[in-house]
């Protein structure tokens, strides 16, 4: 048996106790001494206190004796008890690591046991061990042999908004290049670079580089002996403040290089193996700018984020037809309790749309497939600030109405209600006596936006249901699979089939959804015949690849590039057609970069204080909708360690996708001119006379379907808050009109709701997201 014993960091008090009785029990102990050392190095009292301890005699095992014959130490540990012991973690090296897999092809049992690490005792400091990226190692330079590869890996931590922790060498019992070069071999005398040594280093590749990835002003923190009694820790510049912050540097004087010989040698003497530097992301001087989502569980909590996001989610409870249960509006009751009885269907439950008491199947399937991608990328998110049961709640009343509406294969009722009876009456839902018949798509009568769509919705709400009711789960994914099918076999625009629905929601393609609706097939199957469904022959026709399009009700093909984007950071790049694979995340980065004010490709199509504005009619979808991307693309990038998103030669990061996104949701929020928040209920100032039906009227109100317009008409503020409303939003030149009349401005929608509830879900605080749904 060969045991694998971490020695932790400081001295030999630091072994655990069951590594301390897996030495005992071992015939033959040695200590690797070429990686890390522990605070007495390699001297012989050093090694008598370990053995003092141990009762065993232990063995200096060099570079040498590990790289080169670690199969006798592996012959030893087939017929008896071996341990090797290693400062710090057993798999703080890769070298231990190969030991490890040696000895299981060698048919050697192999225990590990663990123990404090460089990697995370840094966390000493006070950063926080989840904002680091990748660690590097600073090796000595040579005259021959300068490498400066950790360059890179500092510039992508950088970018990424992450620390960098970087090793420092050490060098014990090396042999000389002369030697080797005799055959010979000739040890050099141990060497252990200094904080200084590395600092001086890291400038001259910045020098020779000259890609400003770190200089002068660069904040750093040092480290010597971690773990010891007389650990030390310092923070500072790059500059001599750094140097001259060390509260030791007094203790020797200044050498020609600059440096200070007083902490070299005590550092050269003590510190050894914990010795490191930690490049933060924050500068001496200029723009802090807010802090960079970094990969990670959730992080601090922004509590307006927090706040807003609270509020915007009481919208779906608003919105809430049939009966209500554990309801939390205190004006709103029980409603359209024999919708689909036409049918002898239960059509009670799903959603309102907006201000008046219609359920229009297209957008009310997009709510619930944008609740569902905000759930599935954000819910620990909304977990922290404990508002995961609330949005899956209001996810599961629209898929149980989705499920209804769907009472066969290629049979799905699309609307509740009929526009032109609902708006003759200003009344409110729980005394609405208009008729309310149903429509649907069919074989002959066919609706592929809608139904793909309504495939889109259940197929990712399988996702969000799979781990807490299975059974749910694969009943959403039957329907979405069924309805898919449905969608493609019968392809037709519900546009053409019922052009009643021409003025409300009117459709101008269903190429999108299938490929929406597709893509999330594959999330949710992992069956690769729907990658290859968006990559052949339908992407070609419908993906309109390398022209961007704006997110919305719509139009989803923004929305899907930036899926589909996902599985490209992420992995399965195995389609069967690549190049259109990767022809999804191009487009994608050309949404990003035209959403970027300073990016060449930015679009214009922006208010003067930097909202993007496309459309007066509920101009504040298209914006709240584009930053939802824009925070789950920096995520993606951050998440999958890409530092790079290219515009046009420009080069940007997921920092700044996320202050993009963040400037969007401000803005909605009051940081406007009008200084007002359009979320209605956030804040001291939000509008007062929403163009929506229930919020307008008095709970005892006795007013029926015509007179109820009276309340329309009135010039005072709504009697009930339709508290989480996100209103249509302000016009080009940034003004508001705070009318009931004004539907165009006024109202809220259940779309804008799902939308605003990703964003603020992903802002509340910083977190990775997952690589799989599944």
């Amino acid at each position: 048996m060969l045991y694998i014993v971490g020695l932790g960091l400081g001295d030999e008090k630091d072994i655990t106790l069951r590594g301390l009785e897996a030495v005992k029990r071992c015939e033959k102990v040695y200590i690797e001494a070429y990686t890390s050392l522990l605070s007495f190095g390699i001297s012989s009292d050093g090694l008598s206190t370990l053995e003092k301890l141990y009762g065993k005699s232990v063995t200096l095992a060099d570079r040498e004796i590990v790289e080169e014959k670690a199969d006798s130490i592996l012959s030893e540990a087939r017929g008896s008890d071996v341990a090797f012991l290693v400062v710090g973690d057993p798999f703080g090296a890769t070298t231990h690591t190969d030991l490890v897999v040696r000895a299981k092809k060698l048919g050697v049992d192999v225990k590990i046991v663990h123990n404090a690490s460089v990697l995370n005792a840094v966390g000493v400091c006070g950063l926080q061990l989840y904002r680091y990226g990748e660690t590097v190692s600073i090796p000595f330079f040579t005259e021959t042999w300068r490498p400066d590869s950790f360059y890179e890996k500092i510039q992508s931590n950088r970018t990424l908004g992450l620390h960098t922790l970087c090793l420092l060498d050490i060098r014990v019992k090396e042999p000389s290049f002369e030697s080797l070069c005799r055959g010979r071999k000739q040890y050099e005398p141990p060497r252990f670079m200094t904080i200084s040594n590395a600092i001086e280093q890291l400038l001259e590749v910045e020098q020779m580089r000259k890609e400003s990835v770190y200089g002068e002003d660069t904040t750093c923190v040092g480290f010597a002996r971690l773990g010891s009694e007389d650990q030390m820790v310092v923070a500072g510049f790059y500059d001599g403040t750094f140097r001259l912050a060390l509260p030791f540097s007094h203790m020797g004087k200044r050498s020609k290089s600059g440096g200070w010989c007083g902490w070299v040698i005590v550092l050269a003497i003590a510190a050894l193996v914990a010795l490191a530097i930690v490049l933060t992301v924050k500068k001496k001087t200029g723009n802090s700018g807010e802090a960079a989502p970094v990969p990670g569980p959730p992080g601090a909590v922004t509590e307006k984020y927090a706040d807003a996001l609270k509020t915007a989610l009481q919208f779906f409870d608003v919105q809430k037809s049939g009966k209500l249960v554990n309801n939390k509006i205190v004006w709103r009751g029980d409603s359209a309790l024999k919708d689909g009885s036409e049918a002898k269907l239960d059509l009670s439950k799903g959603m309102y749309d907006a201000g008046d008491h219609i359920k229009f199947g297209f957008p009310l399937a997009f709510t619930a497939t944008v609740l569902s991608w905000a759930i599935l990328e954000y819910g620990d998110q909304m977990d922290a600030v404990n508002q995961l049961d609330s949005a899956r709640d209001s996810l599961k009343w629209i898929t149980d109405y989705l499920i209804n509406a769907h009472p066969s294969e290629n049979v799905l009722y699309i609307q509740v209600g009929d526009p032109e009876i609902d708006h003759k009456c200003w009344d409110r839902p729980e005394t609405m006596t208009e008729k309310r018949p149903l429509t649907q798509v069919n074989t002959s009568s066919p609706g592929t936006e809608v139904a793909a769509e309504t495939a889109a919705a259940m197929a990712s709400a399988s996702l969000v249901f799979k781990s807490i009711n299975s059974t749910y789960s694969s009943l959403l994914l039957k329907h979405a699979q069924q309805l898919f099918t449905f969608a493609d076999k019968y392809r037709g625009s519900y546009s053409e089939s019922i052009p009643e629905v021409q003025k409300f929601y009117n459709s101008t393609g269903y190429g999108d959804e299938l490929l929406w609706a597709a893509s999330w097939l594959y999330h949710a199957t992992r069956d690769h015949s729907y990658l290859d469904y968006v990559t052949g022959q339908n992407g070609k026709t419908f993906a309109k690849w390398g022209s961007p399009t704006w997110f919305s009700w719509d139009d989803k093909l923004a929305g899907t590039q930036v899926l589909l984007s996902r599985v490209s950071f992420f992995g399965a790049k195995d389609a069967s057609n690549a190049e259109n694979f990767h022809n999804y995340r191009k487009t994608a980065n050309a949404v990003m970069c035209g959403l970027l004010p300073k990016s060449p490709t930015a679009t214009a199509s922006r208010t003067d204080n930097g909202l993007i504005w496309v459309s007066e009619w509920n101009s504040l979808q298209h914006p709240v909708a584009s930053a939802f991307l824009a925070v789950l693309y920096s995520d993606y990038m951050l998440s999958s360690r890409t530092a790079k998103l290219s515009c046009n030669g420009n080069i940007y990061g997921p920092s700044d996708l996320r202050k993009f996104a963040i400037s969007q949701a401000d803005y909605v929020l009051g940081n406007n001119p009008l200084k007002m928040s359009y979320l209605v209920g956030y804040g001291d100032n939000f509008p007062q006379h929403v163009h929506h039906r229930g919020a307008s009227i008095p709970v005892d109100a006795k007013t029926g379907c015509s007179d109820g317009f009276k309340w329309l008409n009135s010039s005072k503020p709504n009697p009930n808050v339709a508290v989480g409303g996100l209103v249509g939003g302000p016009f080009l030149n940034e003004t508001y009109i705070d009318s009931r009349n004004n539907s165009m401005q006024a109202e809220p929608t259940t779309y804008n709701s799902a939308v605003i509830v990703g964003l603020l879900s992903g802002l509340v605080t910083t977190s990775s997201v997952v690589q799989s749904f599944t």
